[in-house]
């Protein structure tokens, strides 16, 4: 159609180029349309493809209309490209054309497969105040509120980041601005959508109206409520939940409420219950605050009290559980993203382990497993090293077991005689002061034995079958059956 002179400038459009290019928008080849329409974005200061693009509203709507994955997307370029125009925007926002009120549409029925050109367009066009003022005439902000709380989640998301788009401009947030935040609170509170919630809220901290609806509305404890149920573990919109917990962390007074929420109580929870997502979304969250002088000073109080709750994890019948704990002791204790995480738990792991020794020294198996994995976890400390052969409880233990005095429980949830002779073969090992203790966080490999329970219980409901028991009653007899045989674990 042109080409590039000499001297790098592109001449203008000829007469005959731009009815081609306008002939090409009518094709029913999809490569040769998107084609087209990227040559007119890039056209934007081009008067005459301009003064075509004018002309070629009605057929960049009816393209948008389709709702296309592929041909939308270059559609909205055209339009957000040719918006610096203000006569563009005029014949683009006339009322007979409903433009704004498809966009609106548009985001009720998403393209999640990539992002919806509608939001793009929207996010350009609001940069004019025309379009705000049309968007908020035509009651489309308060639209796109009441879309933000549809139970269907392709049309709550989509409306969600259509509206993030524009929030930046205050006479958009005057319209809403209670209302989507209580949406998102609600949202917040609910576990299958509260990391979206807390993804939107986190781009919001920079208006000072979202933030004080945010602490009317109590958002913090929230924060707190999706921290302690696992939340921030998972992705949303291409973005970790470490990453959103970092961006509402960063802002100071919701780092301030979120510290008053209970927050130690929290993390402890979340490191008893022995889960490696628990507890790695937990270190993430200790990461991101030790950048923080309260962050700092929240982790030098709690420390104590979240380290006897990854202890209470180790005294406990499940295996899986007792090797997270002994893991997150690890990280804490060797944690190369934060020098003062490390710091701060390597003195409250020293200072814990005649804790950890005293659970090698009861007769019940489990806690003889869990005291030595977290010990393993953390035998390539030499002070672990030294204070642990030192220790009594540590003498007393290898004395008994290489004399074949060790007489210990075994209860059906525990794990094997061998396995737990494997665990303290490995254990007796690392702590000498010749052994290499690279790896050692490789525990032995064990095989827990299978739920009682679920066995005993399986077999009842296979005869609940036979003998035409209902299944209920089958599995009540079940667990009453082995509340028999097997003894309390506490």
């Amino acid at each position: 159609m042109t080409k590039i002179s000499s001297d790098g400038h592109r001449p203008a459009l000829t007469e005959k180029a731009a009815k081609g290019l306008t002939a090409l928008l009518d094709s029913q080849h999809e490569e040769i349309l998107v084609a087209a329409l990227r040559i007119l974005a890039a056209l934007v200061y081009d008067a005459r493809a301009h003064a075509k693009v004018l002309d070629l509203i009605p057929v960049l709507i009816k393209h948008l209309k389709q709702h296309d994955f592929y041909i939308s997307p270059p559609v909205g370029n055209v339009i957000c490209a040719h918006a610096i125009y203000e006569e563009f925007r005029q014949r683009l926002l006339d009322g007979e054309r409903n433009f704004l009120t498809l966009l609106i549409d548009m985001v009720e029925h998403r393209l999640t497969d990539i992002e919806d050109p509608a939001i793009q367009i929207l996010r350009q066009l609001a940069i004019y105040g025309d379009v705000r003022a049309e968007l908020i005439r035509r009651g489309l902000v308060k639209k796109l509120a009441s879309l933000m709380k549809s139970r269907t989640q392709e049309t709550s998301s989509g409306a969600t980041l259509a509206m993030l788009s524009i929030l930046p401009h205050q006479n958009i947030r005057s319209e809403v601005c209670k209302d989507i935040v209580e949406t998102l609170v609600n949202r917040l509170r609910h576990q299958r959508t509260s990391l979206f919630a807390a993804y939107a809220l986190s781009h919001t901290l920079d208006h000072d109206d979202i933030r004080e609806a945010m602490f009317e509305l109590s958002a913090p404890n929230y924060i707190v409520s999706a921290l302690k149920q696992g939340s921030f573990s998972g992705t949303v919109e291409n973005e970790h939940g470490k990453d959103i917990l970092g961006r509402l962390m960063h802002n100071d007074d919701i780092r301030a409420a979120v510290f008053k929420a209970h927050t130690t109580s929290a993390l402890c929870t979340m490191f008893r219950k022995g889960s490696s997502v628990l507890n790695d979304t937990a270190v993430d969250f200790l990461i991101i605050i030790s950048n923080y002088p309260d962050g700092k000073d929240l982790i030098r109080e709690s420390k104590g009290a979240i380290f006897h709750s990854i202890l209470g994890a180790l005294d406990c019948h499940n295996w899986s559980s007792q090797k997270d704990a002994a893991t997150v002791l690890h990280i804490l204790f060797s944690n190369g993203h934060s020098s003062f995480v490390a710091e701060e738990f390597q003195s409250a792991i020293l200072d814990g382990l005649p804790d950890i020794l005293k659970l090698l020294v009861h007769d019940r198996s489990y806690r003889i497993v869990g005291g030595a994995t977290a010990l393993l976890a953390l035998c390539e400390d030499e002070t672990v090293r030294t204070r642990v052969r030192d220790h009594a409880d540590f003498r007393f233990i290898r004395r008994i077991y290489f004399s074949r005095d060790l007489d210990l429980q075994y209860h059906g949830s525990d794990l094997r005689e061998e396995d737990v002779h494997k665990i303290l073969d490995k254990l007796f090992v690392v702590m000498e002061e010749d052994t290499r203790h690279r790896g050692a966080l490789r525990f032995p490999e064990v095989h827990p034995p299978p739920s009682r329970r679920g066995a005993l219980a399986n077999s009842l409901a296979m005869l609940s079958c036979l003998f035409y028991i209902p299944c209920g009653p089958a599995t009540m007899l079940a667990g009453w059956a082995i509340d028999k045989i097997e003894p309390s674990h506490t």
